[in-house]
């Protein structure tokens, strides 16, 4: 019974996931949309696409592999196994639980490794984006991995102490424990930047000059509070422009990646911050907290 329930939500979520793949991918049949020809140039407009459908196809085949592992530790009796080499490791229940989870999530990840590895020195560096090392990739898989363990380790064990205390009140531990995440998933946004993503990347703020008043000029011309204004070395992994925000109210944070400073212009700087303004503008992130917050509750 709880097999096939199981096998019924592995599948779905499958299915579902590789039919939003599916209509990602046949995107890169349609052409150069006739009101942006003026303005893109064909041939890279099909490189673009190119690149998207190799991604598209690797995280297909990523997700399959993920499919297999999980029906083959279920029905050929290794999940059972994992669960009594748990068990006779350590006595605590609390304990058993991080091992067994501990011991799959390892396997899991090793065996999504080569998939990473892949896509950034084959697909990355065909396309002219790679500029990771091979330490640096180890290194950030490391340090993947430990976050993996410390944080959803930790994350584990708080949901295993609520249970504990209300085993016998399910609605009461449905709602702490997901009251719970939910301050976690805040305290995270909060600190993404000042501490989650300096374990990777250099940060910090930009220089006083001409770029970061115009930049000031335009968050406030549309009322965006910012915090701070700060500037990050992703080009020691990838020659691709970006910018992105992170916060919420008056906490937010502006990160402009060293490799959009250096080959743009200022007012194509402006254009990029203005997409990101206009995800806080209209709410987007608190969108999607809100859509992950019903489904963590689901």
């Amino acid at each position: 019974m709880v097999e096939g329930m199981i096998l019924v939500i592995v599948l779905g979520v499958f299915v579902v996931e590789a039919y939003l793949l599916y209509l990602n991918y046949k995107q890169k049949d349609l052409d150069l949309p006739e009101n942006v020809r003026d303005i893109y140039d064909e041939e890279r407009y099909q490189k673009w696409r190119n690149y998207s459908a190799e991604n598209t196809r690797l995280v297909f085949v990523r997700r399959s592999v993920n499919l297999v592992l999980i029906l083959v530790f279920l029905f050929a009796g290794i999940f059972a196994w994992i669960e009594g080499l748990a068990s006779d490791l350590v006595a605590s229940s609390l304990l058993q639980s991080l091992v067994f989870l501990g011991i799959y999530e390892l396997i899991s990840y090793l065996i999504g490794l080569p998939f990473g590895y892949y896509r950034t020195f084959s697909i990355e560096e065909r396309y002219g984006f790679n500029k990771t090392t091979k330490k640096t990739f180890y290194l950030d898989a490391l340090k993947s991995f430990l976050m993996m363990v410390v944080f959803g380790g930790g994350l584990v064990a708080l949901l295993f102490s609520v249970y504990a205390a209300f085993e016998d009140q399910l609605a009461v531990f449905v709602l702490i424990a997901w009251a719970s995440v939910m301050v976690i998933m805040v305290l995270v946004s909060y600190l993404y930047t000042s501490v989650f993503v300096k374990i990777f990347n250099k940060i910090e703020p930009l220089e006083e000059g001409e770029t970061r008043e115009k930049i000031e000029a335009l968050a406030e011309q549309i009322g965006f509070k910012v915090k701070a204004i700060s500037k990050m070395d992703a080009s020691k992994r990838s020659t691709k422009l970006n910018a992105f925000f992170s916060g919420y109210g008056k906490q937010k944070e502006i990160v402009l990646f060293d490799t959009l400073l250096d080959k743009m212009s200022d007012e194509e700087i402006l254009s990029v911050l203005a997409h990101e303004f206009a995800h806080g503008k209209h709410k987007d992130v608190l969108r999607m907290f809100v859509e992950q917050a019903v489904q963590i509750g689901l």
